[in-house]
């Protein structure tokens, strides 16, 4: 998508070494059907936001011209224009710098998530990836030699050899080797008994049923000393990977992803991907957003039941109402989360199968439910 032409003479390279950024950047996201916003025309929240991080702080004052950290802009489009996904995109805009005279440390570029960033511009629109620019100093200084550059802090938070990583494998916190944080959606079918359970830490875990089912799902899973967190999809559909990477992006930085899942849910609401997040803590509490799926509980010497879904009631209230949920665990509790929402008929036999020790996992399979993730906390 580089426009045709190598810039290849001494007139040509110093003529676009000379643009603004910001130029290249509203020429380039003009060819190809994108919008552009510098840091000054952003909405106050994310503008707050990149305050915080102090990147976009001034060091000096305007007689010496811009002594901005570094300048900051954000790439989004409308969510109908969708056919070319974000890393693309990002691709083609590093090469496209490159060609006009920029080094690979002029700039950085961030999902919208990994800064904790998960507001949105415009109605109907989708935020894509922010990019960091080292400020362009006055001609005069140029001349007298050195250039700006990016804050350091910046450069180690992603620089330029951070790349998108695949959405199929979840990132891992602080992790023990060959931990849940390891495994994702794509299990592979195994031979093993019924209900295996691994023991991690303060939880155990079990992976039920069969990946063969009536949807498409991907989980991800990230564990680290104290809890679990648990992020899951499912469509009747394929699944882009290009919404994975962006919806790992937004929860798995995020300080708190439950709330994070349902901050996104506020500014869009999904319409052919149902999804879940829920936090699992080492004290056994736990707290959930899902739309369209939901964890089922299945209470120690109780019926089991599906928990609330904010699907089935998010039209009745204003968006600033919408809630997480939360429970506590206690001993010989479980939580089973499916791609399947299960009918309250289907969770009764499958709790009864659970509780007798025998084919819970082949009743699974048999259901074409998908493959499930039974998280049980301690005590044992």
């Amino acid at each position: 998508m580089i426009p045709d032409g190598a810039h290849t003479s001494t007139i040509q390279r110093f003529i676009l070494r000379s643009l603004p950024v910001s130029q290249i950047l509203r020429q380039w996201a003009g060819v190809r059907d994108l919008q552009w916003k510098e840091e000054e025309s952003l909405p106050p929240r994310i503008l707050e936001r990149l305050n915080e991080l102090g990147w976009i702080a001034r060091d000096g004052g305007p007689l010496l011209g811009d002594r901005k950290r570094c300048r900051a802009g954000l790439i989004y489009r409308k969510r109908t224009n969708g056919s070319v996904s974000a890393a693309e995109y990002i691709t083609d805009l590093k090469d496209h710098l490159k060609s006009c005279g920029r080094r690979s440390d002029d700039f950085v570029i961030f999902r919208p998530g990994q800064l904790n960033l998960s507001y949105n511009v415009e109605p109907d629109a989708q935020p894509l990836f922010f990019l960091f620019w080292a400020p362009e100093r006055p001609p005069l200084e140029r001349l007298l030699g050195g250039r700006q550059k990016l804050p350091f802090t910046l450069l180690a938070e992603g620089g330029p050899a951070a790349e998108a990583e695949p959405a199929s494998v979840a990132r891992k916190g602080p992790s023990l080797p060959s931990s849940v944080a390891e495994e994702h959606g794509d299990w592979p079918e195994e031979s093993i008994q019924d209900v295996a359970w691994k023991d991690q830490g303060f939880c155990r875990y079990a992976l039920l049923g069969s990946t063969r089912g009536n949807r498409s799902f991907k989980f991800f899973i990230k564990y680290s000393t104290d809890h679990l967190r648990v992020f899951l999809f499912s469509s009747a559909e394929e699944i882009s990977e290009d919404f994975l990477g962006a919806m790992f992006d937004a929860l798995g930085h995020h300080d708190d992803p439950v709330q994070g899942y349902l901050e996104q849910i506020r500014v869009a609401v999904p319409r052919d991907i149902l999804g879940l997040s829920l936090s699992l803590s080492a004290e056994g509490l736990f707290e959930y957003c899902g739309f369209g799926l939901t964890p089922a509980l299945l209470r120690n010497g109780r019926a089991p039941r599906n928990l609330p879904d904010l699907k089935s009631y998010y039209r009745k209230f204003p968006s600033h109402r919408w809630r997480v949920a939360r429970g506590r665990l206690k001993a010989g509790d479980r939580i089973l989360l499916c791609p399947s929402t299960m009918l309250s008929s289907e969770l009764d036999e499958f709790a009864i199968k659970l509780r007798s020790g025998r084919q819970a996992s082949s009743w699974l399979r048999s259901k074409s439910l998908g493959k499930a993730l039974l998280l049980e906390s301690r005590p044992f």
